[in-house]
């Protein structure tokens, strides 16, 4: 069977979607996925809700085999792709277990950092609330009855975040479009780019229009600057210029990150 001129790809938003509509739901035989990581990630949430564990004997780009970690169980996938694309199509699936069931879920082994990340991921989209590992902690015993560790927990706050984040080196790629959008709706920004060989970014300055014309207008004609280390995967240092109003409240003017405190920068 061939794919009919459709393409899966690897999709977070895709991943994110089936986790929301039918991820704890069992599978079935010919059920066809967009590519080999939503299946993998659908039966690690199925694992977790009807608690069951496997193990995986196969996976190449081609393949991909199941067996429960009971080797008398009978209970087994085995899936494959499809011709000219990444889908992958259950070709057999024996759902039922002839083990005792029942798992200890002390440390489930589908309770993986990266599955759990995506079971919280939309906890961490509201603003107004703090999401903290012992908080997931609680969430993966209420409602699966697994037990995480709170490394583990750590770890998948982390991956939720990157899934909501995407990834950081391609933000990079959009700081011209948005220096451009707050010139056009916030008249009067500096906005400056420095790009090393033309490509990789070096330096960035910003500030906003309004906040130069409140400077100018109403706030002493003094500026303290200040360095701030970003310590994330992208190392680096904040800088910022900032002036205090008539009530001595700090007012932030302008904004740099730069590679370091020097000469140069």
């Amino acid at each position: 069977m061939g794919c009919d001129g459709l393409t899966g790809q690897p999709n977070d938003e895709k991943l994110q979607f089936m986790v929301q509509s039918s991820g704890t739901n069992d599978v079935k035989e010919g059920e066809v996925f967009d590519m080999k990581k939503e299946l993998s990630l659908r039966m690690h949430l199925v694992a977790m809700r009807l608690n069951f564990q496997f193990k995986v004997k196969k996976s190449t780009p081609e393949l991909y085999i199941l067996r429960c970690v009971d080797t008398s169980c009978t209970w087994r996938l085995r899936a494959t792709k499809l011709r000219d694309c990444n889908m992958f199509k259950i070709k057999k699936y024996y759902s039922i277990h002839t083990c005792n069931g029942g798992v200890l879920k002390q440390d489930h082994r589908q309770a993986k950092s990266w599955v759990v990340g995506h079971l919280v991921q939309a906890k961490f989209t509201d603003v107004s609330r703090t999401y903290r590992p012992k908080d997931i902690i609680q969430d993966m015993r209420k409602e699966y009855g697994v037990n995480l560790s709170y490394d583990k927990a750590w770890r998948s706050s982390e991956e939720a975040l990157r899934l909501i984040r995407e990834d950081p080196a391609s933000s990079y790629g959009l700081l011209s479009a948005y220096g451009e959008a707050l010139k056009i709706m916030n008249p009067g920004t500096i906005f400056e780019l420095e790009l090393k060989d033309g490509k990789y970014f070096k330096y960035v300055f910003m500030a906003l229009g309004q906040s130069i014309r409140r400077f100018l207008a109403c706030i002493r004609p003094v500026l303290v600057v200040d360095g701030a280390h970003l310590k994330w995967k992208f190392r680096g240092v904040l800088l910022t210029a900032s002036g205090a109003d008539a009530n001595n409240q700090i007012y932030p003017v302008a904004f740099a990150i730069v590679d370091g405190e020097t000469v140069a920068s």
